[in-house]
């Protein structure tokens, strides 16, 4: 694969139609989106985790999202062609012209590939270390402001979780409450059936009682009719 140097005299940067640099803005920077990490970034811009850590003076690899990282004092930024690029809108994108991208690459035709490679060389690079001086400096401000927001939605994240493990303990006790509550029911539906049966057998007992006993009265009145119509035939045998 062929690999084309060639220098801008403005600030490169890198935009939603160009290697997936969606939040890539004019001034050369990037705002760090939820999920991105400095790998990740590194591998959309084409250029090395080390470069973009000195870029913005970062002493570790945590990112925040909102984050803003500079792009502009990179020394080199590797561009890949994509389908439908042109020269002219290559030169459109960096903000030169055609003939000076192929001037600086030694370009013969206005024929660029899908895949070729251009090493792209910032005007920032060209400059000294002092005039990168002023992002040295305001990095660490804008790192704290990052880590102070960063701190706020763990905060943030704590108490959603604090919350909802609250919210689980009620539905747990709640959960009791109503077991405890079915369970008195279900006793006192226990209770209120026996003593329904309780009542029913008592009932049946007082009528089979009270049927014996008129059976009994009734033989006995039968017994005593029998006794007496015997007495009376005895006294009728007698006689005659």
């Amino acid at each position: 694969m062929k690999k084309f140097v060639f220098t801008l005299g403005t600030t490169a940067i890198l935009s939603a139609g160009f290697v997936g640099a969606a939040s890539a803005s004019t001034s050369g920077t990037y705002e760090v989106q939820k999920g991105d990490t400095l790998w990740k970034i590194a591998q959309n811009h084409n250029v090395s985790v080390d470069e973009l850590k000195d870029a913005n003076n970062l002493t570790s690899t945590l990112i925040y999202p909102n984050q803003t990282l500079n792009l502009s004092s990179i020394k080199e930024i590797l561009h890949t062609v994509k389908r439908g690029d042109t020269l002219w809108s290559i030169g459109q994108h960096y903000g030169v012209t055609v003939e000076e991208i192929k001037e600086w690459n030694g370009l013969t035709s206005d024929l660029v590939f899908p895949g070729e490679q251009f090493k792209i060389k910032t005007a920032k690079a060209a400059q000294s270390q002092t005039a990168s001086a002023p992002v040295a400096k305001t990095a660490p401000q804008a790192q704290q402001s990052q880590t102070a927001q960063a701190q706020q939605e763990q905060a943030a994240q704590e108490q959603a979780q604090k919350e909802q493990e609250q919210a689980q303990v009620a539905a747990q006790e709640q959960a009791q409450k109503n077991k405890s509550k079915l369970k008195q029911h279900k006793h006192r539906q226990h209770k209120s059936k026996h003593k329904r049966n309780r009542s029913k057998l008592k009932q049946h007992k007082h009528r089979q009682h009270k049927s014996r006993h008129k059976k009994n009265k009734q033989l006995s009145s039968n017994n005593s009719n029998s006794n007496n119509n015997s007495s009376l035939n005895s006294k009728l045998a007698a006689s005659l």
